[in-house]
């Protein structure tokens, strides 16, 4: 991804929707630090980068067992 505006995904909804889960599961997700994101203004932002780099250290750890 070339430009940061691309990159960004802000609030659980877009978060979820990226992830193909349901709003409240991210949520949790974000909540309890299991997936990258931080809160800013009082909402969730992560990077799709970020969300993927996640899915391949978690893929590489199922892997290794």
């Amino acid at each position: 991804m070339n430009d940061l505006k691309d990159d960004v995904l802000r609030g659980v909804n877009a978060i979820a929707e990226y992830r193909n889960e349901k709003p409240r599961r991210t949520y949790h997700l974000l909540e309890t630090g299991q997936i990258p994101g931080f809160k800013e203004g009082g909402q969730w932002v992560t990077r799709r980068s970020s969300q993927l780099a996640h899915i391949d250290r978690r893929e590489a750890e199922a892997m290794a067992t």
